[in-house]
């Protein structure tokens, strides 16, 4: 939701393209040009002969500040199937994402296949107040989010730079404690890239090898086999 103008001869500024805001994305006709952009936008594929990866674009009002939403997308893959990934932005657990994450999947069919949430905060008493004070989450708020939403896999990141090691302690925790809840969690780090169609399967390795980074243990040749 932006602008630029620059002066022209009569000093008046001169509009050079009108933002859209998330409100009007889906209904405003001011924003049909950019909803065709990105819907009818087609990727090349070997498995069919027009693929358009993008099937749904929704921004949610989360608790933070002023303006300050999540963000849910719907991305079809070239199989056919739809995979609904979610980013929090910054905020504090919100029953609004949770529910609209849920109407999203109901209406379609599936789970929410990836949370991407916000973990600013570690879950010690000083943690808990600082998420509050500041409006985020700690680690098992988003946790708990993801399994009220029943998503497959949580991605925790946006850690508070305060801690001396990364990600909170309280991560590692909560890895142990998800696998009998059927989430997969785990912790992101700079430069992270998921193939996503795998996230489920291969979270716990890389769970583990994020907390090795973080922590300055490096994997050897037999850990990784």
């Amino acid at each position: 939701q932006s602008s630029e103008s620059i002066g022209n001869d009569d000093c008046r500024p001169k509009r050079l393209y009108y933002g859209v805001s998330n409100q009007d994305f889906n209904n405003s006709p001011f924003a049909s040009s950019l909803r065709r952009m990105l819907f009818d936008a087609e990727l090349p594929s070997s498995l069919t002969s027009r693929y358009r990866p993008l099937a749904s674009l929704q921004s949610i009002p989360v608790t933070h500040c002023p303006q300050a939403f999540a963000l849910l997308l719907g991305v079809m893959i070239p199989d056919n199937r739809l995979f609904h990934l979610c980013y929090s932005g910054d905020t504090r657990p919100s029953q609004a994402l949770v529910q609209s994450c849920k109407h999203a999947v109901q209406s379609r069919g599936g789970q929410i296949d990836l949370l991407i949430h916000e973990t600013t905060f570690d879950d010690d008493d000083e943690g808990k107040q600082n998420a509050i004070s500041k409006r985020h989450s700690t680690v098992l708020e988003a946790v708990e989010i993801a399994m009220q939403m029943n998503a497959k896999c949580c991605l925790f990141t946006h850690f508070s730079q305060r801690y001396s090691s990364l990600p909170p302690e309280s991560a590692a925790k909560a890895s142990e404690g998800t696998t009998k809840n059927l989430l997969s969690v785990c912790s992101a780090v700079d430069g992270m890239s998921i193939p996503i169609l795998d996230a489920e399967a291969i979270f716990p390795l890389l769970n583990d090898c994020s907390q090795r980074i973080t922590s300055g243990k490096i994997l050897n040749d037999e850990e990784v086999e």
